[in-house]
């Protein structure tokens, strides 16, 4: 009799052993690049490797890029609460205009994505807060003319006026 250790190794190559072999690994077709591959400009005869690097990284490079000026631009990083900006949205709109496939066309907004239009209408999406749809220049205006609405409504002309209209109002009522 053997270590616990031993004993427990013992049962699992005694276990194994009665296990069906199968390959652990699953067979993945590899594709070869042969040297006249990786020279020809035809995107149908290189490799995919060739392919990616030098059809889909340039163009995702610069999608993110921008997608991250543009966050920066609708202030994403100086708060922690969620704002309008979608980068999935933003991604989705640049990788649209600026598919090959399209040069030369004029740039669609993203609810003019036939494909984003189809899904918006099983999808819908929720109305943002008001919070996230406006503006800091745009809130502090609204926040302002609320303050300002209520300094004005206290002055004592502006009560009494009030007050006149109320009466006004009960004494054309009882008519």
């Amino acid at each position: 009799m053997g270590t616990l250790w031993e004993n427990i190794c013992s049962e699992f190559k005694e276990y194994k052993e009665q296990l069906p072999e199968e390959d652990p690994s699953p067979k993945v077709p590899v594709q070869k690049v042969g040297p006249d591959e990786e020279l020809t400009d035809d995107l149908t005869k290189c490799s995919s490797v060739k392919y990616v690097r030098t059809q889909m990284i340039p163009i995702i490079r610069e999608a993110l890029t921008k997608m991250i000026d543009t966050a920066e631009d609708n202030d994403v990083f100086k708060y922690k609460r969620k704002n309008k900006f979608n980068p999935c949205d933003f991604l989705t709109e640049f990788l649209y205009n600026n598919n090959p496939k399209r040069k030369g066309e004029d740039p669609t907004s993203l609810s003019d994505i036939p494909f984003v239009s189809e899904w918006d209408k099983t999808h819908p999406r929720p109305t943002l807060p008001l919070s996230m749809r406006i503006s800091e220049n745009k809130a502090a205006i609204m926040i302002q003319s609320w303050w300002r609405g209520i300094a004005v409504r206290k002055r004592p002309e502006v009560v009494e006026l009030r007050e006149y209209q109320e009466e006004w109002r009960k004494s054309n009522r009882e008519e």
